[in-house]
């Protein structure tokens, strides 16, 4: 189970930087950072205003003098304090990740970081050159991937349960966007309704939604697109951002895919689903029933594999932290990425194990998502043409 990992080991200090008192996300990474114990909540930096941000960790928790005014001011004296904190989430909107993360990690403190990493491409590959040159563990929160039942399906995969993967279904439709008031839409949806690289980065729906849905394509597969040809579109006048894109996607062993993102379709609530199929069987995992995995073997009945039973892989096991038979979820995955991200804080992970294990989303992760966004914005661009990744 879980919460057994890191048993001998000190909670880590870490401190939070946006994700104030009305952000769902920040309540989210919060909660995560705690459940198996590994992180204390040390020092913060909740808004850009000082007088709010300082009354909302005096509220958590966090003595008066380390909540900190903004971010570089942060980074610069928790750096110099012995028992200053040794890593640091942000949950800020994502045109700011660059700049922040850039200051932390110059001071040698490792990153969690919501998604998407940034919001250019440019941003992306000098962040990704920035921790690989100063050795500093990033984590990208792609938090889906931290569900046991994403990680079994991942591990059949890699056994060869599936034999030859042939196609890779992903999609992920929400229809939060289809049911706003077009006279406050706008107003709703807060930074995601402008797109430029100080809000939403040039495409809404791709930034905030499909690189989740792009980063399982190739987590589960363990398989790497190479070309997408993508039709990108803009369905709600009133906001006037991408909220939709249907995308092929060829993969690197000669497979094909469809990813659907999008925030208008109308009626489903989140609706994430993976369906990965091979010429020994497939697997179709659904987001809303997480607990679950379904297993299509060529030869044989459907197979329903469940979270922490006897039947699964180790893998998929060591991230529960409760019995069979009771539901775990949202939360749970988050914090799986947190204990990943403690342990190999407190085994001195290196970055090559890191990326070749795939232990936890890092900015490789986040540089391939962006130049999946970039071509799929090109290929929308140019009447659907396929565009190659690179």
């Amino acid at each position: 189970m879980r919460n057994d990992i890191l048993k001998n080991h000190q909670p880590i200090p870490i401190g939070f930087v946006g994700g104030g008192q009305n952000s769902s996300i920040g309540f989210t990474h919060r909660i995560a950072s705690r459940i198996d114990n590994h992180f204390v909540m040390k020092a913060g930096v909740f808004s850009s205003n000082s007088e709010v941000s300082k009354n909302f960790s005096i509220s958590l928790g966090i003595q008066e003098n380390r909540s900190y005014s903004n971010f570089s001011e942060m980074a610069e004296k928790e750096s110099s304090l012995a028992d200053g904190i040794k890593a640091v989430c942000i949950c800020t909107p994502p045109s700011q990740h660059y700049e922040i993360a850039k200051a932390f990690i110059e001071k040698n403190i490792h990153v969690i970081c919501d998604k998407p990493m940034t919001t250019t491409l440019d941003d992306a590959i000098k962040l990704h050159e920035l921790v690989n040159e100063k050795q500093i563990l990033f984590c990208l929160t792609h938090n889906y991937t931290g569900y046991p039942m994403v990680r079994q399906a991942r591990q059949m995969i890699i056994d060869g349960l599936l034999g030859n993967i042939h196609i890779v279904n992903v999609e992920y439709p929400q229809g939060f966007m289809a049911s706003l008031d077009p006279k406050t839409a706008k107003e709703k949806v807060g930074w995601r309704g402008i797109e430029n690289d100080q809000n939403a980065g040039m495409s809404s729906v791709l930034f905030d939604h499909a690189t989740h849905t792009f980063h399982m394509a190739q987590y589960v597969s363990s398989l790497k697109v190479e070309e997408v040809s993508a039709d990108v579109t803009k369905n709600i006048k009133s906001i006037d951002v991408d909220d939709n894109v249907h995308a092929m996607l060829k993969f690197d062993n000669g497979a094909t895919g469809l990813l659907w993102s999008s925030f208008v379709a109308t009626g489903n609530e989140h609706g994430l689903r993976v369906r990965i199929f091979g010429s020994q069987g497939s697997i179709d995992w659904l987001q809303d029933i997480p607990n679950q995995l379904n297993f299509f073997p060529v030869d044989g009945p459907i197979q329903k594999f469940t979270r922490a039973s006897k039947w699964v892989s180790d893998f998929s096991k060591e991230n529960s932290r409760i019995g069979a038979g009771h539901p775990e979820g949202y939360f749970d995955a988050f914090a799986n990425l947190y204990s990943d991200f403690a342990k190999a804080i407190n085994n001195n992970l290196e970055l090559s194990v890191i990326n070749e294990k795939k232990v936890f989303p890092n900015t490789e992760d986040g540089l391939e998502g962006t130049k999946f966004i970039y071509a799929a914005k090109q290929s929308s661009d140019n009447n659907s043409e396929w565009i190659k990744i690179k």
